[in-house]
């Protein structure tokens, strides 16, 4: 949602509906990630792949860019708490 030209209540509940009408229950709005319920099963965003995609994260050397490169996810967040208490515990 960071790349919509104008960004108010409308736009991001337009966004959201559109999101959630295509399945996509998680969305970032900048470092925030927002959950939307989808009243139904979706086993299909839990897989052992998806983990694995997400862990990888937590390893890697530029989580912040890989960020992009992967839908939102609440993965993405734990796997980037992940990477900074390992981070803060080195210091």
């Amino acid at each position: 949602m960071v790349e919509i030209d104008e960004l108010n209540h409308a736009t991001l509940l337009y966004n959201l509906y559109k999101r959630y009408t295509n399945n996509e229950i998680y969305t970032y709005v900048g470092p925030i990630l927002l959950a939307m319920n989808p009243f139904k099963d979706m086993p299909q965003l839990y897989t052992n792949q998806i983990l694995f995609n997400y862990k990888k994260k937590s390893t890697s050397k530029t989580p912040y860019e890989e960020r992009r490169n992967h839908p939102p996810h609440i993965f993405a967040i734990t796997a980037m708490a992940f990477k900074l208490m390992l981070d803060n515990k080195q210091k």
